[in-house]
C-alpha cells in the first residue's frame, strides 16, 4: 500500500490543531505519516504537537508563512502520495480511501479532489455566526486540503511560491493546469473546512484582489505561450 504524507503548517493554531490532528489519525487508509510544521507559533500549538509524540512528525522553523511551512514538509515527507490539511479543518474518514481508490483506478491521473462542506465553528458566539453565511451542503472543493496528489506533481510543476503568502495554492494549481496535470473531481464530500474569526479572508482585506491578480498573471502566461 503507497504511504501518504499529509502535511500540515501551523501558525498560532492551538484552538482547533488537536481536532484537525484527530481527523487525520482517524482515517479509516492507512500508512499514513503526519508531518506537522510548526511555522514559529507563539501559542501553545508546540505543546500541543509534542503531546502526539510518535504518532507525528514535527519540524520547528522561525515564521515563514503557509507556503514556506508547506514546501517544508514536501523536503520531509516520504510518502508516496501527499496532501495538506489546515490546522482548524477537518478530514471525513473516508477521504484518503476514497482518493486512493480513483487514482488506482486511474493511473493517468496525477491528483484527485473532492467535496468540500463549510460550518460555522459552533463555539463562536451567536452575535459572531450571524456575520457568515455557509453555502448549503457540500461543494466542488479545488483546495490543497481537499486533494490527494502523487508526489511526482511537485516534481514536474515545482514547490509553492514562498513569496505568495496568500493564494499560494491557487497560484501553484494554475502552474499546474499550464504543464498539463490532470485533475480528476470525485464526488464525494472530503473535507470539512470551519469558518471562524481567523480564517484568512477575515484576516487579510485585500485577499479576494490578491486571489484575482495570481488568476490575471496565469492569463498573461497563456497569452505569451
Amino acid at each position: 500500500m503507497s504511504l501518504v504524507s499529509v502535511i500540515m503548517a501551523v501558525y498560532n493554531g492551538e484552538k482547533y490543531l488537536a481536532a484537525a490532528i484527530e481527523s487525520v489519525l482517524a482515517q479509516v487508509y492507512t500508512p499514513i505519516e503526519l508531518i506537522l510544521v510548526n511555522d514559529g507559533s507563539q501559542d501553545g500549538s508546540e505543546e500541543i504537537i509534542n503531546s502526539y509524540g510518535s504518532q507525528v512528525l514535527s519540524f520547528y522553523q522561525p515564521n515563514q508563512g503557509q507556503p514556506a511551512a508547506q514546501n517544508r514538509g514536501l523536503h520531509l515527507a516520504k510518502g508516496q502520495l501527499i496532501a495538506f490539511l489546515d490546522a482548524d479543518d477537518l478530514y471525513d474518514p473516508y477521504k484518503t480511501t476514497r482518493q486512493i481508490q480513483c487514482l488506482e483506478a486511474k493511473p493517468q491521473l496525477d491528483a484527485v479532489f473532492g467535496y468540500v462542506e463549510q460550518f460555522i465553528s459552533p463555539e463562536l458566539p451567536p452575535e459572531t455566526q450571524k456575520r457568515w453565511r455557509c453555502p448549503q451542503g457540500a461543494l466542488p472543493g479545488y483546495l490543497a486540503a481537499a486533494g490527494l496528489f502523487r508526489k511526482e506533481c511537485f516534481e514536474r510543476v515545482g514547490l509553492f511560491n514562498e513569496n505568495q503568502r496568500i493564494g499560494s495554492f491557487i497560484e501553484w494549481y494554475m502552474r499546474g493546469c499550464e504543464q498539463g496535470v490532470k485533475y480528476e473531481l470525485i464526488q464525494a464530500q472530503v473535507l470539512s473546512r470551519r469558518i471562524h474569526e481567523n480564517n484568512i479572508g477575515t484576516q487579510v482585506p485585500d485577499a479576494r484582489q490578491k486571489y484575482i491578480e495570481i488568476v490575471k498573471e496565469a492569463l498573461k502566461r497563456r497569452s505569451h505561450v
